[in-house]
């Protein structure tokens, strides 16, 4: 008690001494005094004076207002508002107090009143490019585009040079779809500041919302290389190489935030997850348990090293990682799902319905219903009850209609009236052109669901094959060359031999984005919907053997209606079994026009005949190619065992031995096949089904 005695007797004095000298010189000359303790860093004695001034001179505004100042950026919100207010209870008109107190008030999460504050304080002061500045940032958030344009634009005449003015009106501006105009903001802005590292990422955020993902890298290569120790353009930098499947880089990208900002779980999941993409096992894995070590209640890293360890077919292990993540999470969902996927696999089909059923009814976010109804769909279908099975699959395909994102169901039947008309009236097809100096690939293709994955890793099996799966390298091609579509009969009988052979340079180009290629083999290019696009490669690789991959009609709809696809411009047709068969229809009666006016060099593999007599069905396929027997492709299951992660929905059934019981699904299922009936009876017939 002695001492707070003393210690307050010798602040009573120091305050005393204070006074008898209290002219604005000495005011003035102390307060200078403590904004140097405060700009150096020497926050306890900036502290100790602000207060000691604040005693000697309680009508000074502004030393309340410093002393916030101080307290603010110490991160003391509180002790910082109470000094805000007393100051502005002396001076309710003080820019500064009303801005900064605004800004208390945003990081607290009351935006009503840091925007009042924040008007106040233009009222107050209406040149005061702070206060325009913040409240413009604050009703951005806020979705109010316009009046923060017009507070951005208010800076910009008060000083055209303004970066930050610049920047923010180019992020408002993207926000408001006027593309043109964010670019033309951000570029002046780097002009004027070519240090600036909020516009590159600004700019690099807006080539990704352009789908310009090369300019988008770029943009954030440049933030990174002008700041390396900003922790954000090496995060920006590694989400566009993710997007644009460069895993490498992405790799790399994460590996330097994790550098600058230390082991995080997310951005070791995010690690995880790209290593899986690109085939290492051992790294994704290692990732995935470093996230948990470091977040051990991170949900992302439970559930993507449950699903990678059961993608790759270690059940055991992925089932022991599901159950651990439980154990913390015991209702969550995805898990639950995860772990009853294993169950299925593994042969336990009551335990994994009795996992799931519990949760029907739960009423769950459409994202989870979606996973839940298309498990238990499976389960129920292993398990021989037909009709919950379907139920399930219908109720799933609702969920992911309502859960994804708008996506046009007539993007591709446009397309395909259009080459079935024009390519129906041609009346013979053009010389083939053969530029191509060694052997060209060969493209298997067939509606999805027709067995395509199945042979893709008998073929991959033998020595001198080489699979790429489900890649568009051909869609790029026609994309660039076909333009504009609605002319494409005439630029595909217009190409000349110079064009086929850049095209054919361009093609291979593109491979070797996706693939690392193995020198002397056949490249085999699987992508089921290429069957679309047969004429074109006919046009480009005149010599090119075509495998086209069929099954019952009522098969592939079925099963398509059962696949949890992600939904793009082709799968967006598979909610309901009538809109497969429709488009199973177009593409299918497309197929046969082809067939009907080109010289195709194609050879049809029937799934049926395939899984009745894989050896001979397989020397078939390999005398076709001119290739001589190999035992390997027999032992197709244990090649895409270890052939790592496998890209589409067969991944399961494919490092299973050959099985028959896929054959015919549709007949126990066949009361819902008969609204396609009609619509499907010309294919049944003209593949021989009956």
């Amino acid at each position: 008690m002695s001492i707070r005695k003393l210690k307050r007797s010798k602040t009573k004095q120091a305050s005393e001494r204070l006074k008898s000298s209290q002219g604005p010189e000495s005011f003035t000359r102390l307060l200078q005094v403590a904004h140097g303790h405060h700009q150096s860093g020497r926050g306890e004695e900036a502290e100790k004076l602000y207060h000691e001034l604040i005693r000697a001179f309680p009508a000074r505004a502004s030393v309340h207002n410093d002393l916030g100042a101080l307290y603010h950026g110490q991160g003391k919100l509180a002790e910082a508002a109470e000094h805000y207010r007393r100051s502005l209870s002396i001076d309710a008109f003080n820019p500064q107090a009303l801005s900064n107190y605004g800004l208390v008030m945003q990081a607290q999460g009351n935006m009503a009143e840091a925007i009042a504050l924040f008007e106040r304080a233009i009222k107050a002061g209406p040149g005061d490019v702070g206060a325009l500045t913040n409240l413009g940032v604050i009703l951005h958030a806020e979705g109010r585009l316009a009046e923060a344009a017009a507070l951005f634009r208010q800076v910009l005449s008060l000083d055209a040079n303004d970066v930050y003015a610049l920047n923010n009106l180019a992020a408002v501006s993207r926000d408001q779809g006027e593309f043109v105009a964010a670019e033309e903001a951000y570029q002046q802005a780097i002009a004027l500041h070519p240090a600036f590292v909020e516009a590159y990422t600004g700019l690099g955020r807006l080539f990704r919302k352009l789908g310009r993902f090369p300019e988008a890298v770029a943009a954030f290569e440049k933030a990174a290389k002008v700041n390396p120790g900003h922790a954000d353009s090496w995060r920006n930098l590694a989400v566009a190489c993710t997007e644009h499947d460069e895993f490498d880089r992405a790799i790399t990208a994460y590996e330097k935030v994790t550098e600058l900002c230390g082991p995080d779980g997310d951005v070791l999941t995010k690690l995880g997850i790209l290593h899986q993409k690109a085939g290492r096992l051992e790294q994704a894995v290692a990732c995935y348990t470093e996230a948990l070590a470091v977040s051990p209640d991170f949900l992302p890293a439970y559930e993507s090293l449950a699903e990678t360890l059961e993608r790759h077919n270690k059940l055991d292990e992925a089932s022991d990682v599901a159950r651990r993540g439980l154990e913390r999470h015991p209702d969550h969902i995805p898990l639950h799902v995860q772990a009853a996927a294993c169950e299925r696999r593994q042969g336990k089909y009551r335990a994994g319905v009795a996992r799931l059923a519990r949760f029907a009814g739960a009423g769950l976010e459409m994202a989870e219903q979606r996973l839940f109804s298309f498990e238990l769909g499976r389960l129920y279908d292993k398990g021989g009850d037909y009709e919950k099975a379907y139920d399930c699959f219908s109720s799933a395909n609702q969920a992911a209609r309502q859960s994804s994102a708008p996506v046009d169901p007539d993007y591709f039947f446009t397309r395909m009236a259009i080459l079935r008309e024009q390519f129906s009236a041609l009346a013979a097809p053009p010389e083939p052109v053969s530029t191509l100096s060694g052997r060209g690939p060969v493209f298997l293709f067939g509606f999805p669901r027709s067995g395509t994955t199945l042979l893709d890793q008998i073929l991959d099996s033998h020595p001198a094959l080489q699979t790429m799966e489900e890649k568009d390298v051909v869609a790029v091609l026609e994309n660039r060359l076909m333009d504009p579509f609605e002319r494409y009969l005439d630029i595909w009988q217009g190409l000349t031999p110079e064009t086929i052979k850049t095209a054919q340079d361009g093609y291979f180009q593109e491979v070797v984005n996706h693939i690392e290629r193995k020198a002397g083999t056949i490249l085999v290019d699987r992508m089921p919907l290429n069957t679309m696009r047969a004429a074109l490669i006919w046009r480009l690789f005149p010599d090119a053997r075509m495998i086209l991959a069929v099954r019952h009609p009522y098969d592939v709809c079925l099963s398509c209606f059962m696949q949890d696809f992600q939904i793009n411009q082709a799968n967006v047709n598979f909610f309901t079994l009538e809109d497969a068969a429709a488009f199973y229809a177009a593409v299918m009666s497309l197929w046969r026009v082809y067939v009907e006016v080109l010289p195709l060099r194609v050879h049809v593999v029937r799934y049926e005949d395939l899984v009745v007599d894989l050896e001979g069905e397989t020397r078939r396929i390999l005398d076709y190619l001119g290739l001589p027997w190999d035992d390997g492709a027999l032992q197709f299951h244990e090649h895409a065992r270890n052939r790592g992660r496998i890209n589409t929905a067969s991944y399961s059934q494919v490092t299973e031995k050959i099985y028959q019981h896929a054959r015919y699904r549709w007949q126990r299922y066949e009361k819902y096949c008969e609204p396609i009936r009609e619509k499907l009876a010309p294919f049944i017939k003209y593949f021989g089904y009956s």
